[in-house]
C-alpha cells in the first residue's frame, strides 16, 4: 500500500501576464488524501484543479502552507498522465516504458507487464504514429503504472478520447489500480467518469478556489459503469457544482 497526500493551509497565487494583476488561485487549501485513495478534483476550467496536481507533483511550490507526499521507500516514485500522451515519437512503445522504468531503477519485465494489461504486448515494437488515439493513451497509462508508482496524478486522461474509447481505457485503470493501490489524484471535467474511477470526488468552486462539497463514492472495486450508487453519486456531484455556479454568479 502506498502512502497519502496531505494539502495543508496552502495558498498560491499568480501574476497575469498582459494586465501584472496577481490572481490568488488558492487561499487556505487543505485536504488529506489516505494511503491507496483516489480522489477526484471537479469544477469550472481554472478554477485551480491543475495548480493542485502540479504542487502535489513538486512542479511548482505554494506560496504558503505546505503540501506533503507521504510515500514508502519501496514505493518512492510518482507517476504523471496527461490529457495528451507525451510519448517520443523517435522511440517505440517498449523503449518509451523503458526509460521510465530505467529511470525509476524498476525491472524492464514489469514495462511488458502493463503492456498485456493494457492489452497492447502485440505493439512492443510499434512507434507512437503508427497507433490510434486511445492506444497512445494506453501506452501512457502503461507507462505511469509501470514504475510501481506509490502516487499517480492524472489530469484530464480521457478527455481526447471518444466515450467508447475512454470507457474501455477506465476499465483498464479500474484493474491496475485494484492490482497497484496507489495514491492518486483525477482532474476531470466529465462527471461521471469521476463517480466511476473515485473513492471521493471534491467539487471544487469560488475564487480563491475552495472545496464546495466532498462526495463519498461506496462502491467496492471492481466497479460497473451501470451500478445505480455511481449515478447516485453522479447526481449529487452534479447538484453540487451547480450550486457552486449559482453561488458564483
Amino acid at each position: 500500500m502506498s502512502g497519502g497526500i496531505s494539502f495543508s493551509h496552502v495558498s498560491k497565487s499568480f501574476r497575469v501576464p498582459r494586465t501584472g494583476e496577481v490572481r490568488q488561485i488558492l487561499d487556505d487549501f487543505s485536504l488529506e488524501v489516505g494511503a491507496g485513495e483516489l480522489v477526484a478534483f471537479v469544477g469550472p476550467s481554472g478554477i485551480g484543479k491543475t495548480t493542485l496536481l502540479h504542487l502535489a507533483a513538486n512542479l511548482d511550490q505554494p506560496d504558503g502552507g505546505t503540501v506533503t507526499l507521504d510515500l514508502p521507500p519501496d514505493r518512492s516514485r510518482v507517476g504523471m498522465v496527461f490529457q495528451q500522451p507525451r510519448l517520443l515519437e523517435w522511440r517505440s512503445v517498449e523503449k518509451n516504458i523503458e526509460l521510465a522504468t530505467e529511470a525509476a531503477g524498476v525491472p524492464r519485465e514489469m514495462g511488458q507487464r502493463m503492456l498485456q494489461a493494457v492489452q497492447l504486448a502485440g505493439h512492443a515494437q510499434s512507434y507512437p504514429l503508427s497507433l490510434s488515439g486511445g492506444e497512445r493513451q494506453r501506452v501512457a497509462l502503461a507507462r505511469a503504472f509501470a514504475i510501481q508508482p506509490g502516487v499517480i496524478l492524472m489530469d484530464e486522461p480521457f478527455s481526447a478520447l471518444d466515450e467508447l474509447t475512454g470507457r474501455r481505457l477506465r476499465l483498464q485503470v479500474q484493474e491496475l489500480w485494484r492490482d497497484q493501490q496507489p495514491t492518486g489524484l483525477l482532474i476531470s471535467h466529465n462527471t461521471l467518469e469521476a463517480a466511476f474511477l473515485a473513492d471521493r470526488v471534491v467539487v471544487l468552486g469560488g475564487s480563491p478556489c475552495r472545496i464546495q462539497k466532498i462526495i463519498e463514492v461506496p462502491v467496492p472495486r471492481p466497479r460497473s459503469p451501470d451500478d445505480l450508487v455511481i449515478f447516485e453519486c453522479h447526481r449529487q456531484i452534479v447538484e453540487a457544482l451547480l450550486a457552486a455556479s449559482t453561488e458564483v454568479s
